[in-house]
């Protein structure tokens, strides 16, 4: 078989969110996405993954950068393809 390897040597991000708790990205092999308080609670933690059909199993999305939709207006915006 022959399989994507992917490995980001950089990448990742952190994005203030409006409580100004932290959405972090780890990037790389890791591709764990997660919020973290000013205080270092973890307050959701995630690990992006798809069904692998053929293989009948979850595999690791790679993840260079991640983002978050944090209110309502961002998800229409999203949807709808409009400036409100």
């Amino acid at each position: 078989k022959n399989k994507l390897n992917y490995v980001f040597h950089s990448g990742g991000n952190v994005i203030e969110l409006p409580d100004n708790s932290l959405f972090v990205s780890m990037s790389g092999n890791y591709s764990k996405v997660f919020i973290v308080n000013m205080n270092k609670n973890i307050l959701w933690s995630a690990i992006p993954e798809k069904w692998n059909t053929a293989e009948k199993k979850w595999e690791v999305i790679p993840q260079y950068r991640a983002s978050i939709i944090s209110c309502r207006k961002e998800l229409e915006q999203l949807i709808w393809n409009n400036n409100l």
